[in-house]
């Protein structure tokens, strides 16, 4: 005899993954006790201060008022609280909100004074049931819903290309385009081409970033793109207490190595810094690479190229004096940067090395 075997039933199409929506001010639903709402939080500005305030509806929700808040985490707190398992009320933070009354309206407002970090912000509400409709809104950066359900209330300013800047390509771009609207002539684009070292010329990628430094910084180019050379670093000033600079120094070294062009434009205002760099120290540098600071949204590239107010606090706490090799560094280490904070080093089980957790 023959048994008829129905057919499979029809494969469930493949979810898209979540839309990661991001802004200056985002509305939640927290729709059960004890939900927990993630948030990225990174500020625009490390040199200014951060603040996060937040706002819930309906406010006749008055036992929200002991159980509803949010707390801010930096990468290490996160890390930490998530191996403990512990509630994000237990956890050690960068900062909470604090409640304020303003009229009628009750506040929760937090201010991180040196905005350095990456953070994750949690917001959660232990005590009562029913379903909670907040605000979140932040001076001085930006956040993000990864998963993607968070309303944007209202997003960052547009951006403008200009001389100086560090540009977020956006769609529909092409470096002729880009050359037109900075420099007012499309064919300085294989000019800018190879000042950013790009293999193809006619390839852009939406979020890619683009340095566009001013037109007398652009090289010369002839028919054909030639090979690409590394960024011109003006000679450091000698100062009495670094010495004379080296023949092979740290900032030679940043200023020829091709993937720390970036860092090499932001130390080349600073004088007296490179001047340190380059005497007899010796010194040992947290260089981030370009795909570092392509990490990083456009205003925090702004700030950080500031000539008039260089982030000189932020590049101390990357040097180390003395010399540091990997080989010294077994289970974990603290070293002090010339601005006195700490760097945690920890060697992990697979060999690796980590730098505060990164």
């Amino acid at each position: 005899p023959y048994v008829v075997v129905p057919p499979p039933p029809p494969s469930p199409p493949t979810p898209e993954p979540a839309r990661r929506v991001e802004g200056v001010a985002l509305r939640g639903l927290l729709e059960r006790r004890y939900d927990v709402d993630m948030y990225e939080l990174i500020a625009l500005d490390v040199r200014q201060p951060l603040t996060v305030e937040m706002i819930y509806d309906p406010p006749e929700q008055l036992r929200l008022d002991e159980s509803f808040n949010f707390y801010i985490f930096n990468e290490n707190q996160l890390r930490d609280m998530r191996a403990g398992f512990l509630h994000p009320v237990r956890a050690p933070n960068t900062a909470a909100g604090h409640k304020i009354q303003e009229g009628d309206q009750t506040v929760w407002r937090a201010v991180i004074a040196e905005p350095v970090y990456r953070y994750t912000v949690l917001v959660t509400q232990d005590w009562y049931a029913r379903s909670v409709d907040y605000r979140l809104t932040v001076q001085n950066g930006l956040l993000t819903d990864p998963s993607g359900q968070a309303q944007v209330l209202a997003g960052p300013p547009q951006q403008r290309p200009f001389p100086g800047q560090i540009y977020m390509v956006q769609p529909g771009d092409t470096l002729s385009r880009i050359a037109q609207r900075v420099y007012g002539d499309k064919y300085l684009y294989l000019a800018l081409c190879r000042y950013n070292n790009l293999t193809n010329c006619s390839l852009l990628q939406p979020g890619q970033r683009l340095m566009l430094p001013p037109r007398s910084a652009l090289p010369d180019v002839g028919p054909s793109l030639p090979t690409p050379v590394p960024l011109t670093k003006r000679e450091p000033t000698p100062t009495p207490t670094p010495g004379p600079p080296l023949e092979d120094n740290v900032v030679e070294l940043v200023t020829r190595t091709p993937d720390l062009q970036i860092l090499a434009l932001i130390l080349d205002p600073m004088e007296s810094f490179t001047a340190l760099l380059a005497g007899s120290g010796p010194f040992t540098v947290l260089a981030p690479t370009d795909a570092a600071f392509n990490e990083l949204e456009t205003a925090q590239f702004e700030a950080l190229l500031d000539t008039e107010n260089p982030p000189l606090a932020l590049l101390q706490g990357h040097v180390i004096r003395g010399r540091l090799t990997t080989s010294r560094i077994t289970g974990v280490k603290h070293f002090r940067t010339l601005n006195g904070s700490l760097v945690r080093f920890e060697r992990q089980e697979d060999g690796s090395l980590t730098v505060n957790g990164a």
